[in-house]
């Protein structure tokens, strides 16, 4: 979960990305709407209809891929260091060692489980409770990081499509309607993304690279690669106005969220200038927000989810801060999306005659009667990447019901989770007592066993995906949330891994490499633990540092 100094800056260049330009596609097929997804996927007979036949034939579920290569050598990711290390552990101690660490006051009521194997030989070097299930938190990223690499591929790009149905004359009018079709990306925020990368300034780019000059019907929104069901079961119904839960839609802009920013004026007591970002004619400041004294609190309120047109902001700001960002949530991502994307269309010249709708059944581009206008690509890997490294949850569940769909045709929580765990045992990994509930560890109903994860982090860095495996996580010491975690030189950037917490459950899990070059992969998973996620973090860094300190066998 991304901190608000990212969202200031990643406000800024959002800001930019509202006044360009926009590309798109279209086609059709029939298919399920709403909720938990009674969503009919066009290989269920009967179900499709008049639809599939005005659309043309729907594609059938893509083969399953192979399980990755295995490859024959397991190298380090890093140069062994010299032999004779001062700090080195000896492997019949190690046990002990661990053992002596999960005696921390705090862990005596919490349930604990640990797995460590060698990658190299398969081995297990330490084990407690291993194949118990538990609540895992943002571990389950790793999961969701499988399933995409195994079932969408390394080289996915989410493809965002401009379709025509009708005729775009020399003069650039389309008469007829504008199809968006979304893919699923995310279009997620970060600091170090520049602008024109966002997807509203790259479909409008794609819709003025076309010639597109005007628009005689509607702007149609393609959203159904997902399912409509906007937010899992699992998540805290309380804290759903919050940025870390924002939804999952089929077509997202900027994250499905809405940034406003609050700027003190130059005197106390006088009102605060709120402006929102993405600026866009969809959502216009009711603001009564008030400059309060040097020194005092930001006390901004925005309700949320947020909806099309006036949205409330009220509290106070410090004299003399900076713009403070208060990040939330939009509700109907889909509908947004399509509002934003007629006003930036609009704002690029391009004029649209008619309401922008939701579509009733997914278009497919091959069906006849449509023109492709343009297209707005965005690699996997790139949001592997931030997903791991940030712990961001909107891209993890986006990947997550892409997974579903993949495997089923149907973008759904429950369709995600039966990818995730059919991935698993691909592997070779039973699944026992696991549970999928969503694809970001935000449900307290993700349970694996730290075996599984384990054995599962060692099946991946044995095989060809193993580079994008590691690229995507946070490098302790270095990036990501390990930054400053295990940041003394003798272990920066030694272990590559992915942490977790939600109240009363702290993970974390992944690889470690040893001094002389042994390549180890753990889980430790604690829950109902006492005292604070410090301390937890404390015993987990404990344990990983044997790890790198372990001496050759």
């Amino acid at each position: 979960m991304r901190g608000e100094p990212r969202l200031l800056m990643a406000a800024v260049l959002v800001a930019l990305a509202a006044f360009l330009a926009i590309d798109l596609t279209r086609a059709a097929r029939r298919a399920a709407l709403q909720g938990g997804g009674t969503a009919a996927a066009a290989s269920v007979a009967g179900e499709l209809g008049e639809a599939e036949a005005r659309a043309g034939r729907t594609e059938a579920p893509a083969p399953p891929r192979a399980v990755p290569e295995v490859l024959p050598a397991v190298p380090p990711f890093l140069p062994p260091r010299p032999a004779g290390a001062p700090r080195a552990v000896s492997r019949s101690s190690l046990p002990g060692r661990i053992d002596e660490l999960l005696l921390h006051p705090s862990l005596n009521k919490a349930a604990v489980g640990v797995a460590v194997l060698s990658v190299s030989s398969g081995a297990t070097l330490y084990q407690r409770n291993a194949g118990r299930a538990l609540i895992v938190a943002s571990n389950t990223k790793l999961l969701t990081t499988a399933a995409a690499l195994v079932l969408l591929g390394p080289a996915h790009c989410f493809e965002t499509l401009l379709l025509g149905e009708g005729e775009l004359d020399a003069a650039g009018t389309l008469h007829g309607d504008l199809i968006v079709k979304g893919a699923g990306d995310p279009d997620f925020l970060a600091p170090d993304r520049p602008w024109e990368e966002h997807l509203l300034p790259r479909l409008v780019a794609a819709a003025r690279a076309a010639g597109l000059k005007a628009v005689t019907g509607r702007l149609i929104v393609d959203d159904l690669v997902l399912d409509r069901q906007y937010v899992a079961p699992g998540w805290n119904q309380e804290k759903l106005g919050d940025s870390y839960q924002s939804p999952v839609a089929g077509l997202s802009l900027y994250q499905n969220c809405l940034t406003v920013l609050v700027e003190p004026a130059g005197e106390e007591g006088l009102p605060a200038a709120v402006r929102l970002v993405p600026e866009s004619s969809v959502f216009s400041p009711r603001a009564n927000v008030r400059t309060a004294g040097p020194g005092s609190h930001h006390l901004i309120h925005v309700p949320a989810p947020v909806k099309p047109g006036q949205v409330s902001v009220t509290g106070s700001t410090p004299h003399g801060a900076t713009p403070w960002p208060v990040t939330v949530p939009v509700a109907e991502p889909a509908r947004v999306a399509g509002l934003m994307l007629r006003d930036a269309l609009r704002r690029a010249g391009i004029a649209l005659a008619g309401d922008v709708v939701l579509a009733e059944f997914p278009y497919d581009p091959a069906a006849g009667g449509l023109v492709r206008l343009g297209a707005a690509r965005a690699p996997l890997a790139a949001a592997l990447i931030e997903m791991n490294k940030t712990s961001s949850n909107v891209i993890a569940e986006h990947v997550y019901k892409l997974c579903g769909h993949a495997r089923e045709l149907r973008g759904t929580f429950a369709s995600g989770a039966g990818a995730v765990l059919a991935v698993l045992e691909r592997f070779g990994i039973e699944r026992g007592e696991a549970a999928s509930a969503d694809g970001s560890g935000l449900s307290r109903g993700n349970r694996y066993a730290p075996s599984q994860i384990a054995r599962l982090l060692a099946a991946l860095y044995r095989s060809e995906l193993r580079p994008a495996v590691l690229d995507s996580l946070a490098e302790a010491g270095v990036d990501g949330t390990l930054q400053r975690r295990l940041d003394d030189e003798a272990y920066r950037g030694r272990v590559r891994a992915k942490s977790g917490y939600i109240a009363s459950v702290s993970a974390l899990s992944g690889y470690a490499q040893a001094d002389h070059g042994e390549v180890l992969c753990f889980s430790i998973l604690f829950n109902e633990y006492g005292g604070r996620n410090a301390e937890m973090k404390r015993v987990q860094d404990d344990v990983v540092k044997l790890l790198v300190d372990l001496e050759a066998p």
